[in-house]
């Protein structure tokens, strides 16, 4: 599917893949009056990162599910295997998440805890501000990335039909520069190397929701490669939120079936797909098989 300016026009929502994530994205347009209040009650968003280092694994993210606003911050020292957390509350819709990326400047604050993100206008560079303080469970989170959007890996930008709701999701790769600090720790994020994932959703899930989902990226030359995989109930002709990032694409994963192993092993999948994309490189905790 080609680039639309938003994902509702007209009241007519965009199923499908997309080329690039729309100019506007808030799938409460395609209802309006009552409906439109109810749906805003099931619509869950959220704006996320993985942070990719040799030493360290991080995650955080703000989300809004409309009745209760949230955030978490999670960082793990690989080599020493433990594991820092944050995490804060916010009333229901108070977060405000953005329909237009570019230019956007989501924050979630509160006393003592910071996240914050700064999209460019034009794309070419993005930030992460971390400013979380210290308890007595956790040593103080703080920092600053510049994502070097220039250098991103091509979007994946899903909006599909599932059993019972819909979703979008919108994930990329940026090589990630600059420093956080854990406590005493001090990371160092080298463009060259390190990267952090996106991904934003903004979807109506039904009440019960199970699937099993992870994303892997490694850098490969001039730009990152990786793959995203999902397994989750899909309704029949829908476009689906696994891929292969490549240099040049972000390809769909046409595998009927993805099995993740806990041991530690390279990811793997057919060799055409291995080799045209350069996931061969990719070595994270786990195995992935496509069957």
């Amino acid at each position: 599917m080609g680039d639309q300016s938003s994902l509702v026009e007209g009241g007519v929502r965009r199923y499908g893949r997309f080329a690039a994530r729309p100019d506007s994205v808030n799938p409460l347009d395609e209802y309006d009056g009552l409906s439109r209040a109810f749906r805003r009650l099931r619509l869950k968003e959220w704006i996320g990162f993985t942070l990719i280092h040799p030493d360290w694994y991080s995650s955080l993210i703000m989300q809004d599910a409309n009745y209760l606003a949230s955030s978490e911050i999670y960082a793990y020292d690989r080599r020493t295997g433990v594991l820092r957390q944050h995490a804060a509350n916010a009333r229901g819709g108070s977060l405000a998440l953005p329909q237009q990326l570019a230019g956007a400047s989501p924050r979630f604050a509160k006393d003592g805890y910071l996240v914050e993100y700064e999209f460019s206008g034009d794309g070419k560079r993005h930030r992460i501000r971390l400013d979380i303080s210290a308890t007595p469970k956790a040593p103080a989170f703080t920092g600053e990335l510049e994502l070097h959007g220039d250098r991103a890996s091509a979007p994946l930008s899903v909006s599909a039909r599932l059993p019972g709701g819909n979703l979008y999701t919108h994930k990329a790769l940026f090589p990630a520069e600059g420093r956080l600090h854990v406590g005493d720790q001090d990371i160092v994020f080298d463009p060259a190397r390190d990267l952090a994932i996106i991904d934003e959703h903004k979807s109506f899930f039904p009440y019960r929701t199970n699937w099993l989902w992870g994303t892997i990226a490694t850098q490969a030359g001039a730009r990152p490669v990786g793959a995203n995989f999902a397994t989750r109930k899909t309704s029949t002709g829908e476009e689906e939120e696994s891929c292969i990032w490549t240099p040049q694409a972000c390809e769909p994963l046409r595998h009927d079936r993805v099995r993740l192993q806990s041991r530690r092993r390279a990811a793997c999948a057919d060799q055409g797909d291995v080799q045209s994309a350069g996931v061969d490189a990719l070595h994270e905790r786990g195995g992935i098989f496509f069957q």
